[in-house]
């Protein structure tokens, strides 16, 4: 899942809070653009919790699925989405920065295979 998709979907999954990456128990989750997008694509609060990088973009799980989001790029989408908590922004604005940055997804390749014409002599 591309992490635009992951912010989209996983702002539904939390409530919003700019203070955690992601926190919350039971079920009852509260974080950020990017802990939404963690929850979305499946990652736990335990996992989170339990992984030993403290740089969000150096876990693993983050590197697996969005190996080209650095350091600046959650700056930025950290500060665009204390604007959807203020309110002066929407998490379409988030995610929309996002689209801007990440890598198209590699076109699936077809099935079809190429038949080559063989001629008999």
């Amino acid at each position: 899942m591309r992490l635009s998709e992951a912010i989209i979907l996983g702002d539904s999954l939390k409530l919003p809070t700019n203070i955690w990456w992601l926190d919350g128990e039971d079920g009852n989750y509260c974080g950020c653009a990017i802990g939404g997008a963690l929850l979305a694509v499946g990652i736990t609060l335990k996992e989170f919790l339990d992984d030993p990088q403290f740089e969000v973009y150096e876990m693993q799980f983050v590197k697996s699925r969005w190996p080209w989001l650095k350091a600046g790029h959650l700056d930025e989408i950290t500060w665009l989405y204390q604007r959807v908590i203020s309110g002066t922004g929407t998490i379409e604005d988030v995610a929309a920065f996002v689209r801007s940055i990440e890598p198209e997804e590699p076109q699936q390749e077809s099935n079809e295979t190429t038949k080559e014409e063989t001629v008999c002599v």
